[in-house]
Formats: structure tokens, C-alpha cells, sequence
């Protein structure tokens, strides 16, 4: 598991992702936790916010993976469905659904940013 903590409605969450994310994003939202990313990209990319409640369930999902695989009986979470409704600010939604890409981006060992041109530059032969 990958995981990074943040401050979410002044409170210190763990956010991990792992497969439990992915299904426990399945069974929150319904949907494959990839359909998420493809609207919430596309969403960004239009410079439009990705859907709330998706992403709150992308937010649970990252929350009860981390700390379900920390506990060796019934796990307690440090924020809930309705602190993230209620009491969290669009910036800090916007902040875990990027740090809980980061951290997907991190377990499928995806680099960060585009590949280099080592060409450029260097001026080539006409």
C-alpha cells in the first residue's frame, strides 16, 4: 500500500491506495474506480471540478483501505462521509483527489510528468 497523509477539515487523514481502494471504491460508488479518473481528467482538462460525490467516495475509499489494513479488528476512520459533506473545503477535496492520484500513480509505478526529448535542441543534419 502507498500511502500520504493530509489535513482534511483540520483533521490528519492517511489516505492509501491499494486494490482495496479500487474496490472499495467499487462498492461505495458503483462504478470501476478508472471511469472516475477518465471523467474527473476530462473534467479538469475543461477546467471544470470532477464530480462531488464521486470524489468523496474516491476520499472514503483511500480513507477505509489505509486504516482497515492498520487495524486488527474493526477499524475506526478519523473522518467520515459527513465531515467530507459538511466540513471539508473545495480546495481540500480537490488536494486529496490529487494526492490519492499521486499515490495510484505510485503504486502502478507510473512516472511522474511526460518523457524528455533528449533531441531537443540539438540540431540535426539537413
Amino acid at each position: 500500500m502507498i500511502k500520504e497523509t493530509i489535513k482534511i477539515a483540520g483533521i490528519d487523514v492517511t489516505l492509501g491506495y491499494c486494490f482495496a481502494t479500487e474496490l472499495n471504491y467499487r462498492n461505495l460508488a458503483g462504478e470501476e474506480i478508472a471511469n472516475y479518473f477518465k471523467e474527473a481528467f476530462a473534467c479538469i482538462q475543461e477546467n471544470k471540478d470532477p464530480d462531488t460525490d464521486k470524489s468523496i467516495r474516491l476520499i472514503l475509499a483511500s480513507v477505509i483501505s489505509y486504516y482497515d489494513s492498520q487495524s486488527k479488528g474493526e477499524a475506526t476512520y478519523p473522518i467520515n462521509e459527513r465531515t467530507l459533506v459538511f466540513e471539508t473545503k473545495p480546495g481540500e477535496l480537490i488536494k486529496a483527489v490529487i494526492t490519492i492520484v499521486h499515490l495510484r500513480n505510485k503504486f502502478y509505478e507510473v512516472p511522474e510528468g511526460e518523457p524528455k526529448d533528449e533531441k531537443k535542441g540539438k540540431k540535426g543534419k539537413n
